[in-house]
């Protein structure tokens, strides 16, 4: 019954916006057709149109524009080697007449004799701005169609010039119109009224809501329902471009009212896919992009691995430009809080490799690297380090870089690389870091010598880090067998250990006897380390 319905609609309003000459000649045509036969009708004009001739080919093409074979008119079209402004115009009117807007738009796009049809068709397609700024310059089509001052009054309600949307309906209430585009005309009417009278508007609305199914009463349904699966299932019943944007889009924001994120979301990116075109699909990016500042809040009722989920699969509709970095950062900052380091990974992952560039990208990218590794991911740490360096960077930026990146070849066993790396270190940091990895590699001479520099670079009062480094350097010392080693740094680290759980241990120095000298520092070592690691 709609497709009935909308062809009913299609072919009622059909002679109505043709120039008065061309709504003649299809006059003329549907008479010879009903006279002589159609198919007779016909076949005269096909055998015309095969000699190739532009102007008998135009007249096969308004023939089937007279009854309403728009398919045909634009297969007949097809057959011209080059279109003036009438054949694109009727070509134009076939795509318009088939619902297929974008096309009709693409077409009339450039052309100032077809700015009206191309306007036409932006408000089908919902792209209301464009459209209105078109109609403002673009005169009406020379029979002073309905259909263009139906669309031009649309246009001017969603754009929020009520006036310019009166004089159109005026103009418009000229011509006898069909039934639908009578409840068009109530629907635009009852929207004008919503700014100076909202409880007339209101029952135009639900008055309109009553009527048989068409555009513009479902349209009218939808204006005067609130409750997300209510307008939901009225989605399911009626279905048309312009339609379907709308449900859509008053779905998504009564799901975002009502903290369905999810579901929002999922309608905001529906309209953006589907309806590019249309004014609606700004405002659908928008709005998914201030939402999902809201995704890890409580009110939005989601665990912290569906939080992250949704997060990701929207980011792309984040904020452009620092705003949006900063909503990126802090959700991957909360993720990495709970634990969920490869959730956050994937969050930065995507503002490094597609929305930053220059410096900034290369100090986000050791952020992303360390989120790998704590992901237990090597192997992408040491790819995001090394797709993203460049010359030119802070010092201490590069410093950290080189940390991670030693880090990220340690974990992967290639711990030589690693050591080679760092070869050049002298912070305490990173010659704790060459020690550590030296350390897992057993390499207990040079293990002993990098805690031992890195403890004596140590200032201030010691950490519990900072005393474990100096057993480190202790310990090693005797795996490598060298006592001298031992006893010189511990009588240096001493005097800063006094006071401390480490000094006793560090008196184990005293003993000569070297099996009880290691007996006695396992013995000390274990009761002061049991249980920590």
């Amino acid at each position: 019954m709609m497709s009935a319905d909308k062809r009913a609609w299609l072919m009622a309003a059909a002679l109505a916006w043709a120039a008065p000459a061309q709504a003649d000649q299809r006059a003329a045509m549907v008479g010879e057709a009903a006279r002589e036969g159609f198919d007779a009708a016909e076949e005269t004009r096909l055998e015309a149109a095969a000699s190739n001739q532009t102007d008998a080919i135009k007249a096969l093409a308004e023939f089937y524009a007279a009854h309403h074979l728009w398919p045909e008119a634009l297969a007949a079209l097809a057959r011209l080697p080059a279109r003036n402004d009438a054949a694109e115009r009727l070509a134009i009117e076939a795509e318009y007449r088939l619902a297929r807007y974008r096309r009709a738009a693409l077409r009339a796009e450039g052309n100032p004799q077809l700015a009206a049809f191309r306007a036409m068709a932006l408000t089908r397609l919902g792209a209301y701005a464009e459209a209105a700024a078109l109609f403002e310059k673009a005169p009406a089509p020379e029979a002073l169609s309905a259909e263009y001052y139906l669309a031009a009054a649309e246009a001017s309600v969603a754009t929020g010039d009520r006036e310019r949307a009166r004089k159109a309906l005026a103009e418009a209430s000229r011509y006898d119109l069909s039934s639908a585009d009578t409840d068009r005309v109530r629907f635009l009417r009852a929207r004008i009224d919503e700014a100076s009278d909202a409880p007339r508007a209101r029952a135009a609305m639900q008055s309109l809501a009553l009527g048989a199914p068409n555009e513009w009463t479902m349209r009218a349904r939808l204006a005067t329902t609130a409750e997300a699966g209510a307008i939901a299932a009225l989605g399911a019943q009626w279905k048309s471009q312009s339609f379907d944007r709308e449900a859509l889009a008053a779905e998504a924001a009564a799901r975002l009212a009502a903290s369905d994120l999810r579901q929002a979301f999922a309608a905001y990116a529906t309209i953006a896919g589907r309806f590019p075109e249309s004014d609606a699909a700004l405002e659908a990016q928008s709005n998914i992009g201030a939402g999902l500042a809201r995704v890890f809040e409580p009110g939005a009722r989601l665990s912290a691995e569906e939080a992250a989920r949704t997060f990701f699969r929207y980011v792309a509709f984040a904020p452009p430009g620092r705003e949006g970095d900063a909503l990126i950062r802090k959700a991957a900052d909360r993720l990495a809080r709970l634990g969920l380091h490869a959730e956050a990974a994937a969050l930065v992952d995507h503002q490094v490799f597609k929305r930053l560039r220059g410096a900034e990208r290369s100090r986000i990218a050791a952020d992303l690297a360390d989120l790998h590794l704590a992901a237990k991911a090597p192997d992408a740490a040491l790819r995001a380090l090394r797709a993203t360096r460049m010359a030119g960077l802070d010092p201490a930026t590069n410093a950290r870089r080189l940390r991670l990146e030693a880090l990220a070849l340690a974990a992967l066993g290639r711990r030589e690389a690693a050591l080679t790396l760092l070869d050049k270190a002298t912070s305490a940091d990173d010659l704790a870091l060459r020690a550590s990895i030296a350390w897992d590699d057993e390499r207990w001479a040079q293990a002993a010598l990098d805690y031992a520099a890195s403890f004596a670079g140590l200032s201030g009062p010691l950490s519990k880090s900072a005393r474990e480094t100096a057993m480190r350097a202790a310990t090693a010392f005797l795996l490598a067998g060298d006592r001298a080693g031992y006893r010189q740094f511990a009588m240096a680290a001493a005097p800063r250990l006094e006071g401390t759980p480490e000094q006793k241990l560090m008196a184990s120095l005293g003993d000569i006897d070297r099996d009880v000298f290691l007996s006695r520092f396992m013995t000390d070592y274990r009761a002061l380390y049991a249980g920590g690691g």
